[in-house]
């Protein structure tokens, strides 16, 4: 009866024991590493995109400072948004970061690491909007492909890399204010280089169908970003998002652009003198890193005038549009080419070929056009 008595006893501190052990599993785990304390849970993520560095424990008591590294697999095509811990808790214990290492300080309770991380593929027409094909990909520190007031106040005009967004939405008088233009790396193109975006001109019925926003090349750094592009109607459902990896090359680099060299032929009105008249063509989407030139003019003694026809040679970036300037002396009238020869190279025949007041034809300047 004695050795029955024992037993129970010891039934029951094992019984107690059990409880206790349970209730210590409800908020972590009793430490007995020899340090003391509870330790708690840290749950870590995995993905294909980012490979996580440090030796981060499973469990940690409070207090105890985690640091760990998160490194990109392909740090052009992808970026970190963010990293935080869950739940939220005091500011004290807030993660921090500095360049890729990140280390919080471990509070009473169980985390889970949460890294917002993103992998980009070019998406450059969505929901009817559109990525000009003029665009620059590729741009340069103090480049640029057009100009604008800027500077201080505004008063001075300064260079800047511009992009054309075209959009086919009916009915939309206005952008929204959600509207936006971000750079998934703020290192090569900061927040601060990016301008607001501006509608295009509105069409007699008061409705846009472009848009366009610059960046500005002095504040910009070599490497790769991507561009992430918001456009919404303020008054019809549409809207379309676009990513554009884009390049930044250091000032005075250069990019290589596929050129022919074309013939523009310009049937010349009898009786007009030649000595004065001139010729200039100018690259609409000219950028200041393909090496080409922006304005290419020619003087009397400069073309071929033959049979009441004037030849000039241009080169001609492929899918650039051109306008042609002619004159006397210090006149003169500019025509649009259009769209120039992107369709092919069956123009290159040597006569150049534009889309002029809709019809693809030979450009000819008659002498009620542009005589003084």
């Amino acid at each position: 009866m004695k050795k029955f008595g024992k037993l129970i006893f010891i039934l029951c501190l094992v019984a107690v024991l059990a409880v206790t052990v349970a209730a210590c599993n409800k908020k972590g785990e009793e430490n007995n590493g020899g340090g003391g304390g509870t330790l708690y849970g840290i749950t870590m993520p995995s993905s294909d995109i980012y490979t996580i560095g440090g030796e981060v424990p499973e469990s940690a008591t409070e207090g105890t400072t985690i640091t760990f590294t998160v490194t990109l697999n392909d740090p052009e095509n992808s970026a970190i948004l963010g990293v935080t811990v869950e739940p939220t808790f005091d500011a004290s214990y807030d993660i921090a970061s500095n360049d890729g290492t990140y280390s919080f300080v471990m509070p009473a309770s169980p985390v889970k690491i949460i890294i917002d991380a993103r992998a980009y593929e070019e998406v450059l027409s969505d929901g009817g909007l559109t990525f000009m094909t003029s665009n620059p990909t590729t741009i340069t520190v103090n480049g640029g492909n057009d100009m604008t007031w800027g500077g201080p106040n505004g008063t001075q005009l300064i260079n800047v890399w511009e992009f054309g967004l075209a959009f086919v939405w009916g009915n939309t008088s206005n952008l929204s204010p959600r509207s936006y233009v971000t750079s998934s790396n703020e290192d090569v193109i900061p927040a601060d280089a990016i301008s607001d975006i501006k509608e295009g001109s509105k069409s007699s019925g008061g409705l846009i169908s472009s848009a366009s926003f610059y960046i500005d090349p002095a504040k910009i750094n070599p490497g790769t970003t991507w561009l992430e592009i918001y456009l919404k109607s303020n008054n019809t459902s549409s809207d379309g998002t676009l990513f554009v990896k884009i390049t930044v090359l250091p000032e005075g680099g250069s990019v290589e652009v596929e050129t022919w060299t074309e013939t523009i032929v310009f049937d010349i009105a009898s009786g007009i003198d030649m000595d004065e008249v001139w010729f200039g063509v100018t690259d609409n989407d000219y950028a200041s890193n393909t090496g080409t030139e922006e304005r290419q003019q020619f003087m009397p003694g400069e073309y071929t005038y033959e049979d009441g026809e004037v030849s000039i040679e241009i080169e001609y970036v492929v899918g650039h549009e051109y306008s042609v300037s002619v004159g006397i002396g210090n006149t003169g009238n500019s025509y649009e080419l259009g769209e120039g020869v992107s369709g092919g190279g069956s123009y290159q025949d040597g006569i150049l070929t534009f889309n002029r007041e809709g019809a693809s034809v030979t450009i000819i300047v008659y002498n009620e056009i542009w005589r003084p």
